[in-house]
């Protein structure tokens, strides 16, 4: 993702077929409500308010701290990290 914290993904290389397959198993695999959004020509992912937190849970674990920026919910990740 080359995005802030705006939860979305640029999945700009990705066909329409493949980004509703990300969709589909986002949900089905992890309960993550996602949507696809037209981004000029292609298709970006985008993380849904209602499973923000859900998903920077998913994915805090595997960051490394100078992507850390991107996260909308760092201070609740951090604090939960550490208890």
């Amino acid at each position: 993702d080359d995005g802030s914290e705006c939860g979305t993904i640029a999945t700009n290389c990705f066909s329409l077929d493949e980004v509703e397959l990300l969709i589909n198993w986002l949900k089905t695999k992890w309960n993550i409500i996602s949507t696809k959004q037209k981004n000029r020509v292609n298709y970006v992912l985008h993380i849904s308010q209602k499973s923000r937190l859900d998903f920077e849970r998913l994915i805090f674990p595997y960051m490394v701290p100078s992507m850390y920026y991107k996260l909308k919910f760092l201070d609740i990740l951090k604090a939960e990290s550490v208890g």
